[in-house]
């Protein structure tokens, strides 16, 4: 209940509030592996509450005395690209509450700098299997992006190819590769800084 007094007539004015169970995932992305800090409120005072990633627990924790709390997880290696759900429900109050978390692909480049002309191997892994997908290369100073080419995963959602660093790099600026999952719309990117 939330309450407004007058300050000289002395009336009350009332009025309910109705809180809602909440979560937020911090992130809200990233590839099988990552860490996800779960912030939640509106449930029951001190009771146990179950975080669960897709239907499975990956957590369970206590309340604190205004029903809020927090925990963590690791996205597992079960995960597949696209939408997953992380639920929270009160093991007292049956109270829940949901957020979407997007699995993402990974990928990293070697070398990670070097100038224009530089041979540079891309290796990825949680993409779709046997999916294809693009490459690009990206100028976030000028947001201009190029095509690099395309790339076939494995049955198990890896791949590995070979690009080159486009020429007209600036020494010290900041560059990415892009990879584009052509099943999901979901992409990946490494960071390469021109020397």
């Amino acid at each position: 209940t939330i309450a407004a007094v007058g300050a000289t007539s002395k009336l009350v004015a009332t009025n309910a509030v109705y809180e809602y169970a909440s979560l937020v995932l911090t992130p809200s992305s990233g590839s099988v592996g990552t860490a996800v800090q779960v912030n939640g409120g509106g449930f029951a005072s001190t009771e146990s509450v179950t975080v669960s990633y897709q239907g499975t627990a990956v957590a369970t924790v206590m309340t604190n005395a205004s029903g809020a709390f927090n925990t963590s997880f690791v996205v597992p290696k079960t995960a597949t690209l696209g939408s997953a759900t992380v639920s929270s429900v009160g093991n007292t109050s049956a109270v829940s509450a949901y957020a979407d978390f997007t699995v993402t692909p990974m990928i990293t480049v070697t070398p990670t700098t070097g100038p224009s002309g530089t041979s540079i191997t891309v290796n990825g892994k949680y993409f779709s299997s046997s999916g294809s997908g693009y490459l690009y290369w990206v100028d976030p100073s000028t947001g201009y992006s190029s095509y690099l080419g395309s790339f076939t995963a494995s049955a198990t959602g890896t791949v590995k190819v070979k690009i080159t660093a486009p020429t007209g790099l600036t020494s010290g600026n900041t560059y990415y590769v892009q990879a584009y999952d052509n099943q999901t719309g979901i992409f990946a990117q490494a960071v390469f800084i021109a020397q």
